[in-house]
């Protein structure tokens, strides 16, 4: 991860969601070429919470992981805020 990128992304995601919608979780093992994109460009891994109150959460490439389309719009604007800011900075 990126210091500046992260630094950009907490900002987005406190003016959108709060500082209770900033979360930083424990280390996870995951599997994807993320350290690939990072070699060219500043990067930083987003975990965007999409699971249901009340349900017990799901793994990505589980059969039962199904985020409900209500989330797309905060994830969105999530992503599109984080690239105004980074280009802000530019």
């Amino acid at each position: 991860n990126h210091p500046t990128m992260c630094r950009i992304m907490e900002a987005s995601t406190r003016a959108l969601f709060g500082d209770e919608g900033y979360v930083v979780p424990d280390p996870v093992a995951i599997s994807e070429d993320f350290a690939l994109y990072g070699a060219v460009a500043p990067s930083c891994l987003a975990l965007f919470g999409v699971g249901e109150p009340g349900q017990p959460p799901q793994a990505l490439h589980h059969p039962a992981f199904y985020p409900q389309s209500r989330v797309l719009p905060h994830a969105a604007a999530f992503l599109a805020d984080s690239a105004i800011r980074f280009l802000n900075e530019e």
